[in-house]
């Protein structure tokens, strides 16, 4: 038997085609959104069985989709914040600390990282993260996968190594979608191209370049094969509509070029590109090329929020970064990157047939500005990243279904995610 919910009386943000914003109410069936209006009574009507939620004084978007995020950093954050990521390769703290996750022997410790990460994500307006993980061994990635599946966030996870290939190649059921990581740089060779895109198109996955972070890499790889790390790419047909592109900082305008007419996508993570002293893609050319972006958090942070609150205002800092304005931001927070992962069609906007998932912010605080009776989406785009936090994050939902109520994880109590 179907299950009606009304989500009334809202102020909503929809990152649809259309860009609709204003008072909305929400006609959900099970787990998908059947309608968005203007008007109340005639869905109450049609629907008098339905489960009416109120949402006067609440701001409601499409759950963030935090495109990229490494979810041992919740653990190592403190352990590199003082350091440049070349030097984590050589940090003994730190290397330490990766050791021990990737022993199979600490499948709690494995499990625990993987809840507080997602959970931390759900607390925070996160319906769907892009996973790029650590090259777990197959029962390590199980444990994995299963605490992520424990908090119902959606994800994409970027498979690392040949015993999580393995592993996927014999799985059934669709829980989780994957990536194909091409490796890391100073990784590349012939070899390594030819089988990885090759267990891509067996397991009938997309690929992911993690690539051009930090300049070193990018000469490594010029100095090897003698071209760009785009070049590269390109010449074992890496380069697709459907790839992944994260990071980029260092591409010049002739590679971004090649990638607009390429189709690509690019997961921006400039807040973490701050705290690792990386450099930032050049934005400028990436939207002039008319390139579709996303936002990732990376590394330590899970507030997407503030990722776009940083981006909003790097113009200020930084000659010759453009200035997004709030619904541009709103948007590779939301459609943009369910697009970049391959989930446009189910989820990141508030539109018919789409899956619900949705965050509430609540707009009680009294020190908020008076919302006016004709808001419309770049009204309250710029109301939610001047005036709001995750702080404000009231109720979170997941196909249909409340996760988040009051401020408050459902499914778990939070002094056992915590432990």
């Amino acid at each position: 038997m179907d299950s009606f919910k009304i989500i009334a009386n809202g102020y909503v943000i929809t990152c649809d085609g259309e860009d609709r914003g204003g008072g909305y109410n929400l006609l959900i069936r099970n787990d998908r959104i059947v309608e968005v209006s203007d008007k109340l009574d005639p869905l109450t009507a049609i629907h008098p069985y339905a489960t009416v939620v109120d949402a006067s004084n609440k701001l409601i978007m499409p759950g963030f989709i935090n495109a990229h995020f490494h979810s041992e950093s919740v653990l190592l954050r403190s352990r590199t914040d003082d350091l440049h990521c070349s030097l984590w390769k050589t940090d003994l703290r730190t290397q330490e600390c990766i050791k021990e996750l990737l022993n199979p022997l600490n499948q709690e410790d494995i499990r625990n990282v993987h809840l507080m990460s997602y959970f931390s994500h759900l607390k925070s307006g996160t319906t769907c993260v892009g996973e790029f993980g650590l090259p777990y061994t197959e029962k390590s990635f199980v444990t994995a996968l299963q605490a992520i599946a424990r908090t119902e966030v959606k994800n994409v996870v970027a498979l690392q190594n040949w015993d999580q290939i393995s592993k996927v190649s014999t799985s059934t059921g669709e829980r989780h979608r994957f990536l194909m990581n091409v490796g890391k740089e100073e990784e590349f060779t012939v070899y390594s191209f030819e089988n990885l895109l090759r267990a891509a198109r067996d397991l009938k996955v997309p690929l992911l370049a993690h690539v051009g972070e930090q300049r070193g890499d990018v000469e490594n790889v010029k100095k090897t094969f003698r071209k760009s790390i785009f070049g590269v790419l390109q010449e074992f047909t890496a380069v697709r509509p459907d790839t992944v592109f994260v990071h980029l900082n260092h591409f010049n305008n002739q590679e971004t070029k090649m990638l607009a007419e390429a189709g690509g996508s690019v997961v921006v993570c400039a807040r973490s590109a701050a705290f690792k002293r990386t450099g930032y893609p050049s934005l400028r050319h990436l939207m002039r090329k008319g390139i579709r972006l996303a936002v990732g958090t990376d590394w330590g942070g899970v507030d997407m929020l503030e990722e776009l609150k940083f981006l909003h205002q790097l113009h200020l800092l930084i000659s010759g970064i453009p200035q997004f304005s709030p619904l541009e931001l709103v948007r590779m927070g939301t459609i943009n990157g369910a697009h970049t992962l391959g989930l446009s069609q189910e989820t990141g906007s508030i539109e018919a047939g789409k899956k619900a998932d949705l965050t509430f912010f609540s707009l009680d605080d009294v020190r908020l500005p008076v919302i006016s009776g004709y808001a419309n989406s770049e009204m309250l785009a710029s109301l939610l990243l001047h005036d709001l936090s995750i702080r404000d994050v009231s109720e979170v939902m997941i196909n249909g279904e409340f996760y988040v109520a009051k401020g408050e994880v459902m499914t778990m109590a939070e002094d056992e995610i915590a432990e």
